[in-house]
């Protein structure tokens, strides 16, 4: 990565080539295994599905072929009552974060509705030692907020990216960053959800990926501003 500065009075204009980060990147990451399983919901549930509803036994999760991104077939999270109820992938069952590391999250994702749009998202929960959300936010994290999970005990959710979405057009949610824990670790997920309020359409679901780039980025690349 190269930096060049140039001082214009009071404007500095910074120019950064990362060209080339970018492709060693982008290479590596295409070169790595998706940790999902059924990532595509090509495969009927299984006892070792992962998917699941945020929101409780009223919130139902389903493979559906009413309509995929790619394939024949996606995920829909139906009967939402409220923003965060929606389709859920339990990472911690397979133990895919590990001890932490740099990982991708990726997702097609989809508001179904009739008409309007919402704003979907991408959010890692984590529940951890940590109790509240940290002065500086991971890199890449746009908001945390914390919530109980069994008092005491909470669980914290950083939203990493979002994008607006009708029923017309799938939209991609992506994050690449860093993975570290806190002390004993209870549970950690990715979900989709929505920032708005009512109403709540379906949220369906596709193509997802989460992707281990610990050996590729290390500790050699930290966040500055």
């Amino acid at each position: 990565m190269t930096i060049f500065r140039k001082n214009e009075g009071h404007a500095v204009k910074v120019i950064v080539v990362v060209l080339s980060l970018t492709l060693v990147w982008a290479s590596s990451a295409l070169a790595q295994d998706n940790l999902l399983t059924n990532p595509d919901f090509e495969e009927p549930f299984g006892p070792d599905n992962r998917w699941q509803a945020a929101g409780g036994a009223s919130v139902t999760f389903e493979r559906t072929d009413d309509q995929a991104f790619s394939g024949s077939w996606s995920g829909r999270a139906s009967n939402r009552s409220q923003q965060w109820h929606g389709p859920l992938y339990n990472l911690a069952a397979d133990d895919l974060f590990g001890d932490g590391g740099w990982f991708q999250v990726r997702v097609r994702a989809k508001a179904d509705h009739a008409k309007g749009q919402s704003t979907v998202r991408l959010l890692i929960q984590i529940d951890d030692d940590l109790e509240e959300c940290p002065a500086e936010l991971p890199f890449g994290a746009e908001f945390c907020f914390c919530v109980d999970v069994t008092p005491p005990n909470r669980s914290c959710s950083y939203g990493v990216d979002n994008a607006q979405s009708d029923g017309s057009a799938w939209v991609e949610l992506e994050w690449t960053g860093p993975i570290e824990f806190v002390g004993d670790v209870g549970f950690y997920n990715f979900k989709v959800d929505t920032f708005e309020g009512a109403p709540f359409p379906d949220l369906l679901v596709d193509d997802a990926s989460v992707i281990n780039l610990t050996n590729v980025f290390g500790d050699r690349f930290e966040a500055t501003d």
